[in-house]
């Protein structure tokens, strides 16, 4: 077997350099973090070597006969383009050579060409607005009723929550669900919680229908009449159960990708994104994230997504920064929200005023809700502001 510096010669262009390196990197395996294993793989060929679109296409696709299994030509594509997005020192891989070419001065580097664009006609594109217009085919938000009006959410879009442990972001999201499949009989859902077990989500819902407290229901506490309560409450829950599939472990990049194999196209409930991420880079993870999930609504499933905060100092105020990896998720979201805490309630500290703060909306207003949340039956309901005018001078 010929060494590496056997192989490497001065005539060597810039794509021979790369096909050998790549040549010398291990496969990527499905549920071995093959997803950023092979992203990786595209940022050495793009930043790396500095290769244009196609030479990286040519040297990656060859790559990808060795991965278990090889990935679509789809993903392959897509993990190029999200190569080019990434920063870094472009080339610097490229001039890493031997050290006896150095001595010789015989190194040998190809000009990179510059990446052909693609273009189409815009008239097509104005024509085909016109003809949804026509057609009455407008964009689509999901109805789950109140007290979730104006929550940007939908078919084709990739909508993100975050708050602080324990201020009821998966409590909101599981009421949202569940209110959804109440409301539109043909909504599906895919839950990917890589927090908790979907038993314990079906708790929680249980004590909020059936006002049984969750800590009766864990220890299975019950009194004749609770369990009563509880058996109406799952009875009302079971039929939406036909339209909720559960993602199993692991919780992988791969595990996402797996569901653009599937047909029908349903809500992914992701709790919560940064778990899935993987890999030693944060940054490079949760972005290889915000991309499958791009491409899974780009292919009309919607996407609602929980994410982590980074710990805020006190009387400090949650912001689009305030999202773990903020900058990967800003660019990839449609639509982004922060749960925060205003308060007790009317005096009662396990009851809590919150607002659902939109701090992103590509495609519609910022508009806020205001929501009071029962911690202890884990239900939000709309906040009814109580105005004081004064007394009337008459």
């Amino acid at each position: 077997m010929m060494l590496y510096s056997e192989q490497m010669n001065s005539q060597m262009s810039v794509v021979d350099r790369a096909r050998l390196y790549v040549s010398k990197i291990d496969p990527a395996i499905s549920g071995q973090n093959g997803h950023d294993k092979f992203f990786s793989v595209a940022c050495k060929l793009v930043i790396g070597f500095a290769l244009n679109r196609e030479q990286a296409l040519e040297v990656i696709s060859e790559y990808n006969e060795r991965c278990e299994p090889p990935f679509s030509e789809y993903e392959v594509a897509h993990k190029i383009d999200d190569a080019f997005l990434q920063e870094g020192n472009r080339g610097e891989l490229a001039g890493d050579v031997p050290p006896w070419e150095k001595r010789n001065g015989n190194h040998y580097e190809e000009p990179v060409r510059k990446q052909e664009s693609k273009l189409t006609e815009s008239n097509g594109i104005l024509g085909e607005l016109i003809g949804k217009l026509y057609r009455g085919e407008g964009d689509i938000l999901y109805d789950a009723g109140d007290p979730f009006g104006g929550f940007e959410c939908g078919p084709g879009k990739i909508t993100i929550l975050g708050a602080p442990p324990g201020a009821g972001k998966t409590a909101l999201v599981m009421q949202y669900v569940f209110s959804l499949l109440e409301n539109d009989p043909k909504a599906e859902v895919v839950i990917a919680n890589a927090e908790m077990t979907f038993e314990v989500l079906l708790r929680r819902e249980l004590t909020r229908r059936s006002e049984v407290s969750g800590g009766k229901l864990r220890f299975a506490n019950v009194t004749p009449n609770e369990l009563r309560r509880v058996e109406e409450a799952a009875e009302a829950i079971q039929p939406l159960l036909s339209r909720v599939k559960i993602m199993e472990p692991p919780y992988t990049t791969d595990a996402l990708c797996g569901l653009l194999e599937g047909g029908r196209k349903r809500l992914l409930v992701i709790d919560y994104l940064q778990k899935f991420a993987g890999g030693e880079d944060p940054r490079v993870g949760v972005n290889n994230v915000m991309g499958i999930l791009r491409t899974l609504a780009m292919d009309d499933w919607g996407i609602l997504a929980l994410s982590s905060v980074t710990r805020v100092k006190k009387n400090e105020e949650l912001s689009m920064s305030s999202f773990k990896e903020s900058g990967e998720i800003e660019f990839n979201a449609d639509a982004c929200y922060l749960l925060k805490d205003q308060g007790s309630h009317e005096g009662d500290e396990r009851i809590r005023e919150v607002i659902l703060n939109a701090v992103k909306n590509r495609h519609g207003e910022m508009r806020d809700i205001d929501l009071v949340f029962d911690k202890p039956q884990m239900t939000f309901s709309e906040l009814v502001k109580q105005w004081d005018f004064g007394e009337a001078d008459y």
